[in-house]
Order: structure tokens, then C-alpha cells, then sequence
């Protein structure tokens, strides 16, 4: 397992999880960057921590809060805060 910390750049995408060594990554600490969406094709499998506050994210997409919140056994720690959330009732 690896930790990688990308915090304080100015990223707007992270790397495809087919990245050489990303799928080695547990721990991936990526905040007060720019990004504006992330997807499930974008994490390392087996992580444990995803910190993705202060960047630009909106919302996130029904697949990837199920898959997130209910079928990742992996997960411990989920950091989300300090991003312009949209709210409505779809959302």
C-alpha cells in the first residue's frame, strides 16, 4: 500500500486507476485542488482514505455514492467538505 498526496495543486482530474503503482495507492490525500468531478474509473481499488475537500466538486453521480458508500468494504475515511455543493431536491 502507498499513500499519495497530491494536496495544493492545482489538479482538476485525477489519473484513470489503470496508471502504473496508482493501484497500489490506500491512501490518497487530494485536496485544495480543482476538481470538478470525480468517478469511479479515477480510484485505486483498494483504498481505505479519499480526502477531496476544498476542490470544485458539485455533486456526485448515484454509481459512485452506491458504490462508495455501500459497496466499498475498503473505505474508513471519506473527507468531502468545503466544496460549492449544489442543492436541490434531485441532488
Amino acid at each position: 500500500s502507498s499513500i499519495l498526496n497530491i494536496t495544493g495543486n492545482n489538479f482538476s482530474v485525477l489519473p484513470l486507476n489503470t496508471t502504473f503503482g496508482y493501484a497500489n495507492v490506500s491512501e490518497l490525500y487530494a485536496s485544495y485542488n480543482k476538481i470538478t468531478n470525480i468517478s469511479l474509473t479515477q480510484l485505486p481499488t483498494n483504498l481505505k482514505v479519499l480526502d477531496l475537500r476544498n476542490n470544485r466538486l458539485k455533486s456526485l453521480n448515484d454509481e459512485f455514492l452506491h458504490t462508495i458508500l455501500n459497496d466499498n468494504t475498503n473505505l474508513k475515511s471519506l473527507y468531502l467538505s468545503e466544496n460549492p455543493w449544489f442543492c436541490d431536491c434531485a441532488a
